[in-house]
């Protein structure tokens, strides 16, 4: 098989010809040359065109050797399978003017510029979020993406998703580094990847990047993508709140059903009041500062996204019935297989919770 980087690519405005031709342009340069070479062992007549358009703009030309394609028509047949490369898709419009080019490897966001003449311009499209580096976030392109291969090259055989993930910078106090949006990303991603399963796309594996944090060639050592904290200068190890999830994702090969925050004083008002008589103290290891806090740190009045975060291990047979629809919205990242399988003898929940002043003391322990 053959491992290829490859984005999709929208036009900004579907409706605008010259965003629709600036989508096109980058699509052929990036995806669909590497895809045409790999699946039919030369090139369509679409993907001439545009390409040699493209290598006009700066007065080259594109030769291609009968030779050549004898050798990739006959190495077509032994792709048992694609490997894809994916972070992000692209939105572009027309752009008439000289290239202008600047990398964003700092995280300095709205930094990045992607201008190229002939092609077109990376924007943002608005609603969609980006990441610090002016990586979009929109998973929906990886379905799009594995869709057209599955359409476009009937022949090929299997799909390996061989990188994909997010970088971010990753906030480590106390000990712990809460990766809400990692987890986010990720999560998007596997639903959108399962969408493209159903109907039809024969995909064999998900590789994530990254085990753990280490230099990037473009980035430094400041965008981390690894489910591992490393601290570069004691190169110490700490897993972060998206290590135990995919771990538990990993083992029991589901997802959580989609969880809807409270987003009004009123939904919030609806959540029962959760005291400590509400957590099994029996068979179960309760944190000391779990026990200190007052019974008005685990009312409804706290964020489904708090401030600290204390690791319970907590027997799942132990969990009130009542409080186990409810541990979700509380512990999002851990709990999604202990509260809809009852086959679970542990249940492991990252709790976010007010800490009244004992916000100094937020972790104290690990699944």
């Amino acid at each position: 098989g053959v491992i290829q980087s490859l984005e999709f690519k929208y036009p900004l405005d579907e409706n605008d010809f010259g965003d629709i031709k600036a989508a096109n342009n980058e699509h052929v340069l990036q995806n669909q040359f590497l895809l045409d070479a790999t699946f039919r062992g030369d090139y369509a007549p679409d993907t001439l065109e545009c390409a040699n358009r493209l290598a006009a703009v700066s007065g080259g030309t594109i030769e291609i050797l009968d030779d050549d394609l004898e050798i990739m028509r006959e190495a077509a047949l032994y792709n048992d399978y694609l490997g894809v490369n994916n972070y992000q898709c692209r939105f572009l419009k027309a752009y008439d003017g000289e290239n202008d080019l600047h990398h964003n490897g700092t995280g300095e966001k709205g930094t990045g510029r992607w201008r190229v003449k002939g092609i077109g311009e990376h924007v943002n499209k608005p609603g969609i979020p980006t990441t610090d580096w002016d990586w979009i976030i929109y998973p929906e392109g990886l379905f799009d993406l594995l869709v057209f291969i599955k359409q476009r090259y009937p022949n090929y055989k299997q799909i390996f998703i061989t990188e994909n993930g997010m970088g971010y910078k990753d906030p480590y106090k106390d000990g712990f580094v809460d990766d809400q949006p990692r987890i986010d990303y990720i999560e998007q991603h596997l639903r959108w990847l399962l969408k493209a399963m159903e109907v039809g796309v024969n995909v064999g594996g998900y590789f994530l990047w990254s085990l753990q944090d280490q230099f990037s060639w473009t980035n430094g050592y400041n965008k981390r993508y690894g489910f591992f904290y490393v601290d570069f200068e004691t190169q110490k190890r700490t897993p972060k709140a998206s290590a135990y999830w995919y771990k538990h994702v990993a083992e029991t090969r589901r997802l959580q059903e989609a969880q809807t925050a409270p987003d009004s004083p009123e939904a919030l008002a609806s959540i029962p009041a959760l005291g400590l008589d509400d957590l099994p103290r029996e068979n179960a290891v309760i944190p000391r500062a779990v026990a200190q806090w007052p019974e008005t740190a685990l009312s409804h009045e706290l964020p489904t996204r708090g401030i600290a975060y204390v690791t319970l291990l907590l027997p799942l047979e132990n969990v009130p019935d009542r409080l186990a629809p409810l541990l979700p919205l509380f512990a999002r990242s851990l709990t999604e297989t202990g509260t809809a399988r009852r086959d679970y003898t542990e249940l492991g929940a990252l709790m976010a919770a007010k800490t009244g002043g004992l916000g100094a003391d937020p972790l104290l322990g690990v699944v």
